[in-house]
């Protein structure tokens, strides 16, 4: 037994029940919790892809717009002058 030092024949003693049927109860139980687990794993693996999407949704449209504002910026600077950026004396 998983949670119990005593032996399952003792237990199965205690309780009334073939050593066998005690054991199969355990191993479905075992399998029922492994099941439960996988389950689990699969709805945090499902619930991490769509954190990964919209994560990847978001660095593109932030992609997309840092490239509008350089291409923005550029087009500002061919408009000015040279000059415009020098400092004058006084």
């Amino acid at each position: 037994m998983q949670s119990s030092a005593r032996p399952v024949a003792e237990i199965a003693r205690d309780l009334d029940v073939n050593p066998r049927t005690l054991r199969g109860w355990v191993a479905a139980a075992e399998r029922t919790a492994a099941g439960s687990a996988e389950a689990a794993r699969g709805a945090a693996s499902d619930a991490m892809r769509e954190e990964l999407a919209a994560l990847r949704a978001e660095s593109e449209q932030l992609r997309a717009e840092n490239a509008e504002l350089r291409r923005q910026l550029e087009t500002q600077q061919r408009s000015r002058p040279a000059d415009a950026y020098r400092l004058r004396k006084r």
